[in-house]
């Protein structure tokens, strides 16, 4: 949640300030982070057409990107971090699968779901958002888990046994997270603190 915050507050193009827009990067992020968890989710279960399509495992599955990312990242956990992968790529690969989910396509065998799925904000004022190069660290965050044993090493999550139950509570404690913005230079731009 952290990461997808500063990354719509950071992207310049946005023009958006933590002071007016918070709440609105708040929901925003909520949705990208929702929307990717139910992507892996459904490609996990084979709800998306990741083991019966080539064209949708090579071109436009969650799946993949998820596995380029893992390889390209560094072992560094500084913001600092970098993917090998150009972070434009991501973003476009991440709006291509949306808009693949939104508005269906037959020849990678997914179904219209008509969820308004977008990488873009909602307008902000007359302006438009979006989460900049955020999204490779949040796959990569979402998609792996550091292994007790190896910490440089993190390890695959699997989302295939989480029952649509537990998405639910996910969700539910991402609602409880509450935004603050720090303006103290050494600290880190927006931290999230349990709401009381």
């Amino acid at each position: 949640m952290e990461l997808c915050i500063e990354g719509f507050l950071n992207h310049q193009p946005n023009g958006l300030t933590a002071q007016a827009d918070m709440a609105t990067v708040k929901e925003q992020s909520l949705i990208l982070l929702y929307r990717l968890l139910f992507i892996m989710y459904a490609e996990d279960r084979n709800l998306l057409p990741l083991r019966t399509n080539p064209l949708y495992r090579t071109n436009r599955c969650l799946s993949r990107l998820r596995d380029e990312i893992a390889a390209g990242w560094t072992t560094s956990t500084t913001a600092e971090a970098s993917l090998t992968t150009p972070a434009a790529a991501i973003v476009g690969d991440i709006a291509s699968l949306f808009d693949l989910i939104d508005k269906g396509g037959k020849r990678y065998g997914v179904p219209a779901y008509t969820a308004g799925c977008s990488t873009r904000t909602k307008p902000v004022s007359g302006r438009q958002g979006d989460a900049g190069r955020i999204p490779g660290r949040v796959i990569d965050q979402l998609s792996r888990a550091p292994d007790t044993e190896h910490p440089s090493r993190p390890v695959p999550r699997g989302l295939r046994d989480l029952a649509i139950q537990h998405l639910g509570h996910i969700y539910e404690g991402l609602l409880e997270l509450q935004p603050n913005h720090a303006t103290e230079r050494w600290w880190s731009f927006a931290r999230l603190v349990a709401s009381d």
